[in-house]
């Protein structure tokens, strides 16, 4: 019926997290997390990182939930364009966890150019 796919070693006893997600809603949130970096007035690009495993999970709709972030960019014209990568899953912590790692992200940030040798960071 059903199979799970992991993309690194899982030791025995280890603890995994098994996330179910539609793709409606993966493609719907990646449109929201761009739109919410940017404003009519953003200049330079967005950087974007997607996670493989959405890859993987979306298949032949991955291409749909870069179109859709991508149309945030009609209602910024300064916007050069949306660059990224596929990531392997993104690490992060705050003062109140350990390091965690996530799967299944899509993370963006807005790179807007101030000098040669500096970038501005809005990130979300």
């Amino acid at each position: 019926c059903c199979a799970i796919s992991v993309l690194s070693d899982l030791p025995e006893s280890k603890v995994m997290d098994i996330v179910h997600a539609e793709a409606d809603r993966l493609i719907r949130a990646a449109e929201k997390v761009v739109g919410e970096v940017l404003t009519e007035d953003s200049q330079g690009t967005v950087f974007v990182s997607d996670c493989f495993s959405r890859l993987l999970h979306l298949d032949k709709r991955f291409n749909e939930e870069l179109a859709a972030a991508a149309s945030n960019l009609e209602d910024s014209p300064l916007v050069e364009g949306m660059e990224g990568v596929l990531a392997l899953g993104e690490i992060a912590a705050d003062e109140t966890e350990t390091v965690a790692f996530y799967n299944k992200t899509f993370v963006a940030c807005h790179l807007k150019s101030t000098s040669d040798s500096q970038a501005e960071l809005t990130a979300n």
